[in-house]
């Protein structure tokens, strides 16, 4: 019993000493501080416009692999600023270094009706060099991407007027 109560005697001053230490320790600590910097960096704003692919007329069971008139992506923004191009077709994002995308083109009357099949392709520049990813930097404050590709249009497709719509989003790295 005399054993008992001297671990007991020893825990209490144990945690009477534990707990006069913590408070000592808590009274005479020194406060301290510290700056946190907030900045900000306000840019031109970066904008996208599009025109048309025009593949014109064709005939059913052709492969059509230039349209009559390429379309556009043209970008305006900052000089130097990294830009990338977000590119959806419904719910579908689009890379514009894959060419093996599809993108299906509805008859404009009666969408349930058997679709075209496009295949987007994406060059920059006079010379059309063959774009690699959807991330660049804006050499100059604009940037003109062309959108050219393949159009396949099966053998037994209806008469008609085919169209699709492509999401064309622009926005700073």
């Amino acid at each position: 019993m005399k054993k008992i109560l001297k671990i007991c005697s020893l825990l209490f001053t144990i945690s009477t000493l534990s707990l006069a230490l913590e408070s000592y320790v808590s009274t005479t600590d020194e406060e301290v501080e510290a700056r946190l910097k907030i900045s900000a960096t306000v840019v031109e704003d970066v904008s996208v416009e599009t025109q048309s692919v025009e593949f014109g007329s064709v005939v059913s069971g052709v492969e059509r692999s230039n349209p009559k008139v390429d379309g556009k992506i043209n970008i305006t923004g900052e000089i130097g600023r990294g830009v990338t191009i977000a590119i959806n077709h419904n719910g579908n994002r689009i890379d514009m270094s894959d060419n093996s995308k599809q993108v299906e083109l509805k008859n404009s009357k009666d969408e349930k009706l058997e679709g075209i099949s496009y295949y987007p392709e994406f060059s920059s520049g006079i010379e059309k060099k063959k774009i690699t990813g959807n991330k660049f930097i804006l050499n100059g404050r604009t940037a003109t991407m062309n959108v050219g590709g393949k159009l396949v249009v099966p053998k037994t497709i209806n008469t008609g007027n085919y169209t699709t719509n492509m999401a064309i989003r622009v926005y700073y790295n």
